[in-house]
Parts: structure tokens; sequence; C-alpha cells
């Protein structure tokens, strides 16, 4: 039988099966993988096209679908769970910077050229910041403070790939 093909998919023998199993009262995703991997929108849009659209469930059909959901629900529960993964705990190594007490600034004193690394408190409670001239790092950094801080992508990706190989994943 010779049947033409649209752009979409629907041949001439699809969208006759589709509208008997509409007619039927089969869901669209049921329709969809019966005719062959059809997206549910892709059936309710040719259903709608078609003008099949509104139907009328009967009983039979709510009842079917009430079962169907059940089952569903049922199937869900008895699935075995997978067992909880424990948290995946990151240690990271303390960075130590070589830094000059003595030109340590609090939030106060803090200037637009001043490096904003925290790097603890004083002997009453106030943030300290290292306080270095930023000019030379990245923004709000001095250069030391921002070369201990951020990894330049190449070099987080060579470590990344690095990693998987010693894994061997890669």
């Amino acid at each position: 039988m010779g049947s033409v093909v649209s752009a979409s998919g629907w041949t001439d023998d699809r969208v006759a099966r589709l509208r008997e199993l509409w007619l039927q009262g089969w869901t669209a995703v049921r329709i969809g993988e019966a005719l062959g991997g059809f997206s549910k929108s892709a059936v309710l849009g040719k259903a709608s096209r078609l003008g099949l659209a509104g139907r009328n469930l009967t009983r039979e059909h709510v009842a079917a679908r009430r079962v169907e959901a059940k089952l569903k629900s049922v199937r869900a529960a008895t699935k075995p769970k997978a067992e909880p993964r424990p948290p995946i705990v990151k240690r990271v190594a303390p960075v130590v910077l070589d830094l000059d007490p003595a030109r340590f600034v609090t939030i106060t004193e803090l200037e637009n050229h001043h490096c904003r690394y925290a790097v603890g408190e004083n002997d009453d409670g106030e943030q300290l910041f290292c306080g270095a001239d930023n000019r030379g790092g990245r923004r709000d950094y001095c250069k030391a403070c921002s070369d201990k801080m951020f990894v330049p992508p190449r070099e987080l990706k060579v470590s990344f790939i690095n990693h998987l190989v010693r894994k061997g994943a890669a």
C-alpha cells in the first residue's frame, strides 16, 4: 500500500491508526509509542488538526485509566530503592599566604585600592583584610591573593584530565 509521507513523518496509515486508537480512548503517549515514537505533543497536535481533540470518555475508559494509574503507583512503590549515597566531602588544603600583618586593615579602614581578602579577626573580633595594593591582581584582590585563590581555566582542565587518568576513567 503506497502511503504518502509528510515532512513531519505522518503517513496516511499512521493518521488512520491515530484516528482508530484515539476513538478507542488511548492516551496520547500510548498512541505516540504505538505509531513509532511520536511525542505526546505531536499526537495531540495532529489530533487537534484532524478535529479529534474533544472526546467523550466512557466510564470504562475512566476506570481503565484509574486502574492504570494505580498499577503505576504500585510498581513505583514496590521498586527497590537505591541506597542513599554518603555525602561527598571535599577536603581542601588550607591556603597559606605569606602576608604582612602590618598592612592588615579592618572593614572601616578599607579603601578602593586595598585587597579585600579576608585573613581573620583581630583581638577585638573585627574582620581583617589583606590590605595590600590590589592594582596588580584581580579586581578586589592583590596579586599574591588572587594567584592563590584563582586557578586559570586551562590549568583547571589539565588538572581534571590528570585526575581522570589517575582514576583510570580516560
